[in-house]
């Protein structure tokens, strides 16, 4: 139905934020890590999908196509709503979530608070044809779409992030700390030692 919205950002929660677009105030549930890039009175374009059911109508957005794209992909699961695929996406990037997909890592899918073995391994089931038709070296060159190799990195960004940190936060302090050989537990107190 929306396409993009083009306008300035008024008011921002943990999940949501409220685009002004010619004085009309229309909220938009978006991807944590988004929700953190924008900026209040900020003029920027979101990209949207409408979720429409009975007796309920709302907006998510994305700053990225890419986003978009995978967040639509996982719409398509059975069994998974637009708020699942927009927790998903919170806790994991776009790529990362492809390469996790394409590579049947369902560990870490299943670490996403919510999701759960057997959800991940639908989800796996279900898309990796798709992501492999799509990049059919997603699973050979898994360092060239930036997906950290590393399980206890991996693990440890998501133990953080249901702590309440940012992605950004997150991974700004580990590229500035030394996580070789490390185990989840030491790589959080790591962190937590260097967040700004």
């Amino acid at each position: 139905m929306f396409a993009y919205f083009n306008g300035k950002i008024v008011k921002k929660d943990k999940e949501k934020v409220v685009i002004d677009v010619g004085n009309i105030g229309y909220e938009i549930y978006m991807p944590q890590g988004d929700v953190d890039r924008l900026e209040l009175d900020k003029i920027c374009k979101i990209h949207t999908y409408t979720d429409i059911k009975e007796g309920s109508f709302q907006i998510f957005g994305f700053i990225d196509e890419e986003e978009q794209s995978v967040f639509e992909k996982l719409k398509k699961v059975s069994g998974i709503g637009s708020k699942t695929a927009l927790n998903i996406l919170s806790y994991m990037s776009p790529m990362e979530v492809c390469v996790a997909i394409a590579n049947e890592d369902t560990v870490i899918l299943s670490k996403i608070p919510g999701l759960g073995a057997k959800t991940a391994a639908r989800i796996v089931l279900e898309l990796k044809d798709k992501i492999l038709k799509e990049a059919p070296d997603i699973v050979k060159k898994p360092q060239a779409c930036k997906m950290k190799t590393n399980t206890a990195v991996n693990e440890a960004v998501l133990a953080l992030k249901v702590l309440g940190y940012s992605g950004y936060q997150i991974e700004e302090t580990i590229s500035r700390i030394d996580t070789e050989n490390k185990s989840v537990e030491q790589i959080i107190k790591l962190v937590l030692a260097n967040i700004k």
